[in-house]
């Protein structure tokens, strides 16, 4: 099976008010916590969508194909259709966001493992779902015409029956960076953990 990644790190940051990808926890960007953790080497393809010049400069070092998306302000749908655009042929795609600093590198690599072909494959915990989300081929198509103000979700809903979960028992790997209170219960968690 042919499995592509494509990491989403063209948002326009609106809740956080500066651009978030850049913004510093503990010491480096947030941003390289995603790039650290995504293991490029089990993926046939790794494609990482930017709308700024300081967050490629942050991916470049890596081995992923960067895409450049000029009208972020389209919506998240819009980075989603240029990295479908811009994948080869794979029998499915993991769909990562680049504000999620907790999610590690093995939480990816079982939900590599423990994929079923065909499915749509989510982390969740308590059945509360996040991301990623690992989407088959068959509905790329659809992602790829999601309009204005449409997410991912708009096509699980659609496509329930073919829904798995990955539950992990840790809650913290599904939290996003939205607000700058995000980043400092972020920056909180990982300074407990250091202790």
């Amino acid at each position: 099976m042919k499995l592509g990644c494509i990491l989403l790190a063209a948002g326009t940051s609106q809740r956080y008010g500066t651009n978030k990808m850049l913004a510093n926890l503990l010491g480096k960007p947030l941003i390289d916590y995603i790039l650290s953790n995504i293991p490029i080497e089990r993926f046939d393809e790794c494609i990482t969508v930017v709308s700024n010049d300081e967050v490629l400069d942050r991916v470049k070092p890596y081995n992923m194909k960067i895409v450049y998306n000029d009208n972020p302000d389209r919506g998240i749908g819009s980075s989603i259709r240029l990295g479908i655009e811009a994948l080869s042929n794979v029998d499915a795609c993991m769909f990562c966001v680049s504000d999620q600093p907790m999610l590690t590198t093995k939480t990816i690599t079982d939900m590599i493992d423990n994929y079923q072909e065909g499915t749509i494959y989510s982390l969740s915990h308590e059945s509360e779902r996040g991301n990623p989300v690992i989407f088959p081929s068959s509905v790329l198509d659809e992602l790829a015409n999601l309009k204005k103000g449409e997410f991912g979700t708009k096509v699980i809903y659609s496509h329930k029956d073919i829904l798995v979960l990955h539950e992990t028992n840790d809650e913290t790997q599904l939290i996003d960076i939205d607000t700058h209170e995000n980043l400092l219960y972020v920056k909180s968690l990982i300074k407990q953990a250091s202790l």
